[in-house]
């Protein structure tokens, strides 16, 4: 096993298995003038944006750039335009980043006279300075803290109820309940990973400082992907229970934007060390035992989805027998949070995070100065909340998102 230790610290190599495609957004949205895209292969070439706006003045294209920028009408095709101008895609693949096959959207599109001329919005993957793709350590030290702090609440039973007590009472008096989350959410990680020993033997580190978290003594690497990880725009698709038939079906049509994904079979390692007065203060001995923590809550989890959605949801996941673990965007609010295993039993839970989600997908009225749900979770959640499953279709299948293997390499 490629693992060291000592008196002081853990350090192993992890490797995450990408099971079903995953995708961490860089908060780039690129809309349908934002890149390239060739009809005939089904493909999206990104572009260089330095070099292409050179080249748009080094053509005298600008005005008629900017005039084809300024229309409204999303449906225009940059290549398009660029061809009208006399120049073809060779002509400007030096001024592309790289390329990602959308075959989903040929697919979608054969009842279209034409095809479709574009692929929507794009939420594009992180990359570094390189260009490169790569996973953040963070996004997976976030996964582990999650399942930590869903293990301490297990664990401290009488902070559970008292937290939770707090956010049913701001319920029930009609309190701001974000705000209130926001709240207990702080009070949490005060209390149950705030215990560095650096604070315990410092006389000026307030205990609400972020310093003062155990999860110092957690570090993780980032991941750059190797040579053999492809890439492929894929549309955000919901799962939902059908009203008549009560089974878990993907929702007719795709949601009005893709993600550029890291396809199935790709590999990452990452390098973690665990400082052990981080075990010592909570529970967790070693490296084995966070990657416990993680398939704890991942179980958890689907334990819940499994008894909102029927079978039909064992079935969808049933396929991927190795995952232990929901990775990156488009895996679902519950995914990310505890708030689920706050509450005594996670139906109580509901009810909470559907008043939750109303408050923040929510529209100001101004014929009734009031703000109007824009989702009605309130309304039209029953066994869960959110309603929807998360997911895409990729190779012609509907999956959900964001299934990974996290394990140590031997």
């Amino acid at each position: 096993m490629m693992c060291k230790q000592n008196e002081k610290f853990e350090v192993a190599k992890l490797r995450l298995k990408v099971i079903t495609p995953i995708n961490i957004a860089s908060n780039v949205k690129l809309t349908a003038k934002d890149y390239l895209y060739d009809q005939g292969t089904a493909t999206v070439h990104f572009l260089d944006l330095p070099k292409w706006h050179r080249f748009i003045f080094e053509r005298n294209l600008y005005f008629e750039y900017e005039k084809f920028m300024a229309n409204t009408d999303k449906s225009k095709n940059l290549l398009q335009w660029l061809k009208g101008r006399g120049c073809g895609l060779d002509n400007v693949r030096h001024l592309t980043l790289g390329e990602a096959k959308a075959a989903v959207n040929v697919m979608r599109a054969t009842s279209q006279r034409g095809g479709k001329k574009t692929v929507n919005d794009i939420n594009a993957h992180i990359k570094n300075a390189f260009n490169e793709i790569y996973l953040p350590g963070s996004t997976l030290k976030g996964v582990l803290r999650t399942a930590i702090l869903f293990k301490l609440l297990k664990n401290n039973p009488d902070i559970r109820k008292e937290v939770w007590d707090k956010v049913k009472r701001t319920v029930y008096k009609g309190g701001n309940l974000k705000s209130t989350l926001e709240g207990r959410a702080k009070e949490l990680e005060r209390r149950l990973l705030h215990m560095h020993p650096v604070w315990e033997k410092s006389d000026t580190l307030d205990e609400n400082n972020s310093l003062a978290s155990v999860m110092r003594g957690l570090l993780v690497s980032d991941s750059i992907a190797d040579s053999n990880v492809t890439m492929e725009i894929l549309p955000k698709w919901d799962f939902a229970v059908d009203k008549d038939t009560d089974e878990l079906c993907p929702t007719k049509n795709p949601l009005p934007l893709n993600r550029e994904c890291v396809l199935p079979s790709a590999e990452f390692i990452f390098e973690i060390k665990l400082d052990k007065a981080f075990a010592e203060k909570i529970g967790i001995e070693s490296i084995d035992d966070l990657l416990n923590c993680a398939e704890e809550f991942y179980a958890a989890l689907n334990n819940v989805y499994l008894k909102a959605f029927g079978s039909d949801f064992s079935e969808l996941i049933g396929n991927y027998p190795n995952a232990n673990a929901y990775f990156g965007a488009g895996t679902g609010f519950l995914s990310k949070t505890v708030l689920l295993f706050l509450a005594p039993q996670p139906g109580e839970a509901i009810e909470v995070i559907k008043k939750l989600l109303d408050s923040i997908f929510s529209k100001h009225d101004k014929k009734t100065n009031t703000s109007v749900p824009t989702h009605k979770h309130v309304l039209k959640d029953k066994k869960i909340s959110p309603r929807m499953f998360k997911g895409t279709v990729y190779d012609g299948k509907h999956l959900p998102m964001g299934l990974v293997q996290i394990e140590k390499v031997k």
